[in-house]
This record gives C-alpha cells, structure tokens and sequence, in this order.
C-alpha cells in the first residue's frame, strides 16, 4: 500500500485511525501514578489536589483562596455540586461555581482540546492555611525555555495499562521545544494537533503523564514552585511526551481576568519607559488589547508612574559687583 502522502489521504488516515484506535488521547480516566515517577506526599506539593466528577478524576492547583485551576475536559458539562475536590490531596471539599474556558473545545477525532482551562471555586474557607502555587510568569520568558528543567504532578497510572493506585507521585523531566512538539502531535497520518501558542510539552517516552493525571501542573522550580502549565493530553499509550495548557499568553490573561490575585506573584517588571512598574492584564470581548484570542481581546503589560522631570539646571555663575547673567 503507498504511503498516505496527500491531503485526502491524511484524513483517510486519520478516519481509518479513529475507528480502530479506542484508547483516547486525552488523560482523563481513572487515577493511579504518572509515569516514571517517585512517591511523594501532599506536604511537598501543599497546594496540589485532585478533583472528582461522576466521570473523571484529575488534579488541580490552588491558585488563589478557594480557587482551584485545572483542564477544562476535567469538569466541562459537571454541575458543581457533582464536583469534589480534595485539598492539599486529602480534604474533601465541595465545589460552588465552575468556569471553563470560553474558548473551550475537544477534538471530534480524539480526545484533544484547546483553551483546555477551568476555574473551580470552593466553599468559604476550603483552602485556609494552603499557600497557593504561582500561576504563570510572563516576565520571564525563561521559565518556559526549552530545556529547563520541570516536574508533573499526579496520581495518573505508571503506564497506560497499569493497575491504578492512590499514591501521588512527581516526575523531574525537561520543557520540550515546539518543534519536538510538533513531530509528536502532528504526524502524516493525524491533524495537527499541536497549537504552540497555548500548548507546552515536557517529558519524554519514559517520564510522561498518563490517564488520570489530567488538569496536574507543571512546574519549574525558581526559589518556589511557578506553574507554567496544566495537564492536557498525551499520546495513545502514554509513551510520549506530554501536552500541557500554556499558562502565558491569552491563556495566562484569562486566568487574571477572573482572578486577579495571581498578579501579585509576578514579581517586578520594567515599563516601555524603563522605570519599575506593576502587571495589569485583561481578557474581554469588547475591550481593545495588543492580542487577539478568537473573539476576545487580551493584554498582559507592565505599567508604571512616569519618569520624573529632569532636574533644572544649575544657576549661572555670576562673579563680580554688576554681575549679570550671560
């Protein structure tokens, strides 16, 4: 058989693979422990947890008091009061209000989505004495670098068809670069399935995510945890690196807009004019902004007081007893 080399052999290919292939792609399944990883406990990721629905376990981050942030497939189409999450990996809680991205949408041939996002929030109170991870750093492009090195998080299986287990379990890995991305998620036979301005990919065929570790951070390590992306989607058979949603750019301004609070972790920036300044950022469909997601518009910008006035210059030096000035 010749290889599928044109466009209307990709899709071919693509419908030929959809009905065979029953294993989705999407890691949103029962929990058990992420690939290649080693036990740990909550008190080292304090602001780790996982969410449960009727139809999926994951993990999540607390961002912000009673806020938790995780991938949107996790809790798309739940009512809150279908959604438990467990706090510091132990603590059932109850979930009052979901808010999945806007922009939201899974794949029809597999378990891919983009905008893979959502805001859960807690009962008043559910996340007291929990200090909340860093959510993104969009001053310091490095952190997402190709190279650096990160962490996953979760309880997802050591492969895809292992027995499950409640351990957590972390994987020290390495941030890979678009373009190893791409020969992953875009091959002959598929769609392209990788968006380099929200995905990042971290890990390899034997340090990955699996199913259950959906909506999990990843992390970098920088004097504290900063988490540059959530656990999104890996390849069948979990022997590849995985797909995480980017937490920079329009993804990382959305996740401001509704909580602001994570501005504050951004540390120092420099304004256009040099001097020191603070973030704002914002995400609206009727505001204007440097960017465009979709119909939405969207800013992440380092503002600041103006430079003050130079300094006048010196009065002249007059000597003499009718001095006068020249």
């Amino acid at each position: 058989m010749k290889p599928f080399n044109t466009r209307a052999g990709r899709l071919c290919a693509v419908a030929l693979l959809a009905a065979a292939v029953v294993a989705p792609i999407a890691t949103s399944q029962t929990a058990g422990a992420i690939v290649g990883g080693t036990g740990t406990t909550p008190s080292v990721f304090p602001f780790f947890v996982r969410v449960y629905t009727p139809s999926a376990s994951c993990g999540g981050t607390v961002i912000a008091p009673d806020t938790v942030l995780t991938a949107g497939h996790c809790v798309a189409g739940a009512a809150p009061s279908d959604v438990t999450v467990y706090v510091s990996d132990a603590q059932p809680r109850q979930a009052t209000a979901i808010m999945v991205h806007p922009l939201y949408q899974k794949s029809i041939l597999a378990d891919v989505a983009t905008h893979d996002l959502a805001l859960v929030s807690l009962t008043p109170g559910a996340t007291q004495n929990v200090a909340s991870v860093q959510v993104g750093a969009p001053w310091q492009a490095e952190y997402r670098a190709a190279g650096r090195e990160a962490w996953m998080v979760g309880h997802g299986r050591t492969s895809a068809n292992s027995s499950t287990t409640s351990d957590l379990r972390y994987v020290q890995t390495v941030i890979r670069s678009d373009d190893f991305m791409d020969g992953i998620f875009n091959r002959w036979w598929t769609p392209d399935y990788w968006t380099s301005e929200l995905n990042i990919g971290a890990g390899g065929s034997q340090k990955t995510t699996c199913f259950g570790d959906s909506g999990g951070p990843l992390l970098i390590a920088a004097g504290i945890w900063v988490q540059v992306g959530v656990t999104s989607f890996v390849w069948p058979g979990c022997s590849e690196a995985g797909a995480f949603a980017e937490l920079s750019g329009p993804q990382l301004a959305w996740i401001a807009e509704h909580v602001p609070s994570i501005r504050d972790k951004w540390g120092p920036c420099t304004t256009p004019l040099g001097n020191a300044g603070y973030s704002l950022s914002h995400y609206s469909p009727t505001s204007v902004g440097s960017g465009k997601d979709g119909p939405y518009f969207w800013d992440i910008s380092c503002v600041g007081d103006p430079l003050p006035p130079p300094p006048p210059p010196p009065p002249p030096v007059c000597r003499g007893r009718n001095c006068q000035e020249q």
